[in-house]
């Protein structure tokens, strides 16, 4: 989740708005499909440390 988060930034200011948006999108698309997503926010929810 965090390689993908670094990953999203550093590539968003090489275009313009909408392109970066677009770009970003990309990576949370990815993640949503692999359940990364609901895992990180069922862990939030439970106060988990790891």
């Amino acid at each position: 989740m965090i390689r993908a988060a670094k990953e999203s930034l550093n590539g968003i200011d090489l275009w313009d708005v909408n392109r970066s948006y677009r770009f970003e999108q990309g990576f949370t698309f990815e993640l949503n499909l692999l359940g990364e997503g609901d895992r990180a926010r069922d862990e939030f929810v439970r106060g988990d440390d790891e």
